[in-house]
């Protein structure tokens, strides 16, 4: 009994936190619209820089070494895709690097985005305002890691890669990455769409399936094991990018925001419905290429 009383009592003080934006933080300084400050804790700042620095190296190197040795391991593969669609090497080899965000963001971040989940259920008009753990900003310098390593291989393979993803993709990954590199420091660093920006992070781990459905596709390894994979990987889609949107959707409208300046209320209420938006797109683009795969049909763009 004792035991239970203190672990709610914990749990008790942790909620409290969550519900209280941190006050003592020294100022960083931005410019206007979005009011005199973003309030920035030194151990934000390690956390987000440390995470960084060990994602984007790791991209790096797993690229560098799929480069070396997958000529090797799936020579004959490898040899027709280079004498017939030269351009897919490139993303061929990237599409490896997904996987250190898809692992590294989730196990950063889970256990905070149920704890600011389960706080924004118990008090929902303080949902758009609950202090960023340090969970999270290191979920963010992983992510951001691999985002500007992404960048890079977008500007250096600009050619190969238009190709490759299509000239719409690559300008949405260009647009992705470059809004979340420029808002999930500003909502972190003033306690505002914390817990959305907790669950686009979370949903990183969705990705893990899809790239290795994308080598796989790459690869020509069909047959069962392709299809589990797919089936497996738009059930977990399904998990963490659509059946949190209505519960999301629903902080957004009652999560009281008017202490904060109005070019960050602007901000939020522009940009955090997009992800929202693009994951339902997806969706209904999965479900189309199920329902076609089912028929016998090939999924359009696959």
């Amino acid at each position: 009994q004792l035991s239970f009383a203190s672990s709610r009592a914990t749990r008790s003080k942790l909620l409290d936190e969550l519900l209280q934006p941190s006050s003592d933080m020294p100022s960083w300084p931005v410019l206007p619209p979005f009011g005199d400050s973003i309030q920035l804790q030194p151990w934000a700042w390690s956390a987000l820089s440390s995470w960084f620095c060990t994602s984007f190296i790791s991209c790096s190197l797993l690229y560098a070494l799929v480069r070396l040795l997958l000529p090797n391991l799936f020579a004959a593969k490898w040899e027709e895709i280079r004498s017939t669609k030269p351009h897919r090497l490139v993303d061929l080899c990237k599409e490896f690097t997904c996987f250190v965000p898809s692992t590294l963001v989730p196990l950063l971040c889970w256990r905070d985005v149920w704890d600011l989940t389960a706080a924004a259920i118990a008090a929902p008009t303080s949902s758009m305002s609950l202090a960023s753990p340090r969970g999270l900003w290191s979920a963010c310098g992983a992510i951001f890691g691999y985002m500007v390593f992404d960048l890079v291989m977008l500007l250096v393979f600009a050619r190969d890669l238009r190709r490759s993803m299509g000239g719409e993709m690559y300008w949405v990954v260009w647009g992705h990455h470059l809004l979340s590199l420029a808002l999930w420091p500003v909502g972190l660093g003033t306690d505002l769409a914390v817990v959305p920006i907790g669950w686009f992070l979370l949903s990183e781990v969705s990705n893990t399936l899809l790239a290795l459905r994308n080598l796989m596709k790459y690869l020509e390894l069909r047959g069962p094991l392709f299809t589990a994979v797919s089936a497996s990987w738009l059930l977990l889609f399904t998990l963490v990018r659509i059946v949190p949107l209505p519960l999301l959707g629903y902080f957004l409208g009652v999560g009281a925001t008017s202490h904060q300046p109005a070019g960050l209320r602007a901000l939020v209420y522009g940009t955090v419905p997009l992800p929202l938006l693009l994951n339902a797109y997806w969706f209904f683009l999965a479900i189309d290429g199920a329902r076609r795969m089912l028929k016998g049909k090939s999924p359009k763009g696959e």
